[in-house]
């Protein structure tokens, strides 16, 4: 039985049987839950989709599109909106991370000594390497590294190098740099 008004749940896979849904309802999906408002069986008003990752999708929604909102990691970090044209997060006016932002330091650079916070424990940057999350972009190797090896743990695309050079939070960076 199809509900055209109200709240629901579907576990359904027919989106011929999704059409009619209008109000607010959950509808879950493989690795994914939408909670939220629909129209005419789409996402549209408040929602979040959560991903079983702890990650979640969370903002208005206008004929099944995102306006509005965005993408929030599992530690609570917010990804930039979908409405703002650049992430803030670990940019040069900004090169806290969240870590850091999280124990309340200040965003100057007297407090900001350009080690890795990994939870309580800071791991040193090597010279002329920029942090990228899961190691350090080196670029002598063309490679990300292991902070607690050294070694080699992947290669990023062309794309990803780029994006590296001209956003990651680089070792010895001061502001005069720019």
């Amino acid at each position: 039985m199809a509900m055209t008004q109200g709240k629901f749940q579907a576990k359904d896979k027919s989106t011929e049987k999704l059409k009619d849904f209008n109000g607010e309802g959950t509808y879950s999906y493989g690795m994914f839950k939408y909670q939220g408002m629909f129209k005419d069986g789409v996402f549209d008003g408040p929602g979040t989709v959560y991903m079983k990752s702890g990650a979640k999708f969370k903002g208005e929604w206008a004929k099944g599109k995102m306006v509005s909102g965005g993408y929030i990691f599992a530690d609570g970090l917010e990804h930039k909106k979908v409405e703002d044209e650049t992430w803030s997060y670990c940019s040069r006016s900004d090169p806290r991370f969240f870590e850091e932002i999280k124990m309340g330091l200040p965003n100057n650079m007297e407090c900001i000594c350009f080690d890795t916070y990994r939870g309580k424990e800071i791991k040193a940057m090597p010279t002329g390497c920029y942090d990228v999350g899961d190691g350090y972009f080196d670029p002598t190797k063309i490679s990300v590294c292991s902070f607690e090896t050294g070694d080699p743990i992947r290669m990023p695309d062309k794309n990803e190098k780029d994006w590296i050079l001209h956003n990651a939070r680089r070792e010895g960076w001061t502001p005069d740099d720019d």
